[in-house]
């Protein structure tokens, strides 16, 4: 759990030193990884962490293939990003070794609630309506944007 935090903790930092928006656009899809896995441990069920990642990943998708026709092709790191970076991560390795038994770390143990009595609740019929909305409202967006995406043959940037 600790080191899950770390994790997303360095790849936040390593995003705010970014300047290119692809190696912005990656980072945020390698930060998408921890964060599934801390919920899945925090939910006690993958499902909910699944597809919000599913979502979010789809999306980082779509924003990543626009910008990058926009943008350079280039992957910028300066030499600087990459000692301040690692010696921070080093920091807080040291840091959370004396805070390995806060009230804080032994949260996510004691907070154990029943995986079935969030699944009724989730799927209930007052929100029965709404989810089934939601999911021929995303087909319907689904198409509109294969659709334009598909009536223009020039790139988005042209020369």
């Amino acid at each position: 759990m600790m080191l899950l935090s770390l994790m997303i903790i360095y790849l936040s930092l390593l995003f705010i030193h970014l300047t290119s928006p692809l190696s912005m656009g990656l980072t945020v899809i390698l930060l998408t990884v921890p964060i599934a896995l801390m919920m899945t441990i925090i939910i006690n069920t993958s499902w909910f962490s699944l597809l919000l990642t599913m979502i979010f990943l789809t999306a980082m998708m779509i924003i990543f293939v626009y910008i990058s026709s926009l943008a350079a092709n280039e992957l910028s790191f300066s030499s600087n990003e990459l000692l301040l970076i690692p010696a921070l991560f080093m920091l807080m390795m040291f840091y959370s070794h004396f805070m390995e038994n806060t009230p804080l770390n032994s949260f996510a143990q004691t907070l154990s609630p029943n995986q079935f009595e969030m699944t009724y609740k989730m799927y209930t019929y007052d929100l029965f309506v709404m989810t089934s909305f939601l999911m021929v409202y995303l087909l319907v967006a689904l198409i509109v944007v294969v659709k334009n995406s598909s009536m223009k043959k020039t790139p988005f940037r042209a020369k």
